[in-house]
């Protein structure tokens, strides 16, 4: 089950599903899940279940910085199943619906749930969050969340299925009624490679709607989504500039070490060259000297070519071997008495043979993710009988 980045982002790992059901002598019944997103997917970290007689016992298990999903059922709280367009003021005569917070729930194209508890009333349940500093970001009256997810729950042998404080009558994998019903007749319900308790079916199924926006809770004026979203971008931001800062601050000291160093290794190569020049002006034979400047060079830059070496080789295949491994290849090989060497700068070229050619390309595919390197490119590969290819790539340097 797949959610969006922004959620994830904003929320964090976490969120809780929170059922509460009210009973005549005002105890409450209470079951939560918590949730844990984690790599696109949601996996059910925590569920309980608990007898409590009052709100205070619920939020010593809760922690408020992990927002909350809400569902809220019991007394005080009226459900009626209506057809489609019928005018819910004739269900609730005598009463002033302004009074009342109206949930409207469609299920299919002939009926929908109203549910109905006074403002009053669920304010006070809501405060008594927020005073609390928990964000409820989501918030339904009842135990319909299920109704997205009913062929998890059915089966062929029976219609019925048993959820907590009610009996839910189906056909053909769609609801046509719930029934007020005390019985459970299973210790827990199968949801793909999860095991639910039959206690926190309802608070599972509330969170997962909103996870998946199956249910819109955007409407509704009760949820302090508004502050908890303000409250969770302001702490996002800090975090990432001051991440920023330190990345930035490690990036320039990096930059001004690097340059150093090659300010220090430039002199010595000089100098190096200088040497080399006074001391071979009798050899002729300028691929020596090439090669003395380059062993001098190698010398100098020990640390580094060991480095690149290590990291170059540490993902080599048993299937690949070299036959020249070149570090900053000369350009200017055949070159007059007074003029000076060039070399390929930030360049490494290796010719060799290979007996596998999947994993010499497995291999170059993972020198291309390197951080020092900023390209492989493949010179050639020829084929030198059934099994072996000769092979030449370049390695340009960051």
């Amino acid at each position: 089950m797949y959610i969006s980045y922004f959620k994830k982002f904003l929320f964090g790992k976490y969120i809780y599903g929170v059922n509460i059901f009210i009973y005549d002598d005002n105890s409450i019944e209470s079951s939560y899940v918590l949730l844990k997103i984690e790599k696109n997917v949601f996996k059910l970290e925590q569920s309980n279940y608990y007898n409590i007689q009052e709100l205070p016992e619920l939020f010593s298990v809760l922690n408020n910085k992990i927002p909350i999903v809400l569902s809220i059922d019991g007394k005080g709280i009226i459900h009626k199943k209506i057809e489609k367009d019928k005018n819910i003021k004739n269900l609730f005569l005598g009463l002033n619906l302004n009074d009342f917070y109206v949930q409207n729930i469609n299920f299919d194209s002939n009926f929908q749930y109203i549910s109905i508890i006074k403002t009053t009333k669920l304010s006070e349940i809501i405060n008594s969050f927020v005073r609390k500093n928990y964000y409820v970001i989501g918030l339904e009256l009842g135990p319909f969340s299920i109704r997205h997810f009913i062929r998890y729950l059915t089966n062929d042998e029976s219609n019925v299925i048993q959820i907590p404080n009610y009996k839910v009558i189906t056909q053909d994998q769609k609801v046509e009624i719930f029934e007020k019903n005390n019985e459970l007749t299973t210790n827990e319900f199968d949801f793909e490679n999860l095991k639910i308790p039959a206690n926190c079916i309802i608070p599972f199924y509330l969170t997962l709607s909103y996870i998946l926006k199956l249910t819109d809770f955007s409407n509704n004026p009760f949820s302090n989504i508004n502050n908890f979203i303000w409250y969770k971008t302001y702490k996002k931001l800090l975090n990432s500039f001051i991440f920023l800062l330190i990345i930035l601050v490690l990036i320039i000291s990096v930059m001004l070490i690097f340059i150093n160093f090659k300010k220090e290794n430039y002199t010595l190569l000089v100098n190096e060259y200088e040497y080399l020049k006074q001391q071979n002006d009798s050899i002729r034979d300028k691929i020596k000297i090439s090669e003395a400047i380059i062993n001098k060079l190698n010398l100098i830059d020990r640390k580094i070519n060991s480095y690149l070496i290590s990291n170059i080789c540490k993902s080599l295949p048993d299937d690949v071997t070299f036959l020249n491994f070149s570090f900053y290849p000369i350009i200017n090989k055949n070159i007059n008495e007074n003029e000076k060497l060039t070399f390929e700068e930030n360049i490494i070229k290796i010719t060799g043979k290979t007996t596998n050619n999947f994993k010499f390309t497995e291999w170059t595919n993972t020198l291309k993710k390197e951080t020092f390197i900023k390209e492989v490119k493949l010179e050639h590969l020829l084929k030198e009988n059934n099994n072996v290819y000769n092979f030449k790539i370049i390695i340009y340097l960051r």
